[in-house]
């Protein structure tokens, strides 16, 4: 055997550790990638939730993915989320608890979990403005009896 075979040996299975280090890290990104642009591509939306407006169902920190809906698909009991009607342009997520018809728009009443007292006045969306439902939820927080990790919500 030559003198210089151990050294060859090595430094071919540290090349194929290597080989194999570097698929599983290229395999991962692409993972991550995947997992940032499929709902986007399937017309999705995803958001941290900053408030705890929504606990238990929903807390500060979790990522949601919502499905933009026109409002008249709301139904009472839907976790949604539209624009602020105060004008702020801030991102409002609470559960719909009574909606009511009026010619072209909706007026919902809506109430975070949480809350004590539902929303002041009625969120007044008109057909075609923007609003979603929430598809899916994700916990920041991996911990015992948080919940389901992933899931639909009604």
């Amino acid at each position: 055997m030559p003198r210089d075979a151990p050294v060859a040996l090595a430094w071919a299975q540290g090349s194929r550790a290597g080989a194999v280090l570097c698929w599983c890290v290229g395999g991962f990104c692409f993972a991550l990638l995947i997992a940032a642009v499929a709902p986007m591509a399937l017309g999705l939306r995803s958001y941290t939730v900053r408030s705890g407006s929504m606990t238990p169902a929903i807390r500060a920190g979790d990522i949601v993915i919502e499905q933009p809906i026109s409002p008249s698909e709301a139904q009472v009991g839907d976790i949604v989320t539209f624009k602020d009607p105060g004008g702020s342009g801030r991102l409002i997520t609470h559960r719909a608890r009574a909606i009511s018809h009026a010619r072209d728009r909706l007026d919902f009443v809506t109430r975070g979990d949480a809350n004590t007292r539902s929303s002041t006045g009625a969120c007044r969306l008109m057909a075609g403005s923007g609003a979603s439902r929430i598809a899916f939820r994700r916990s920041a927080i991996h911990s015992p009896g948080s919940g389901p990790a992933l899931g639909g919500w009604r």
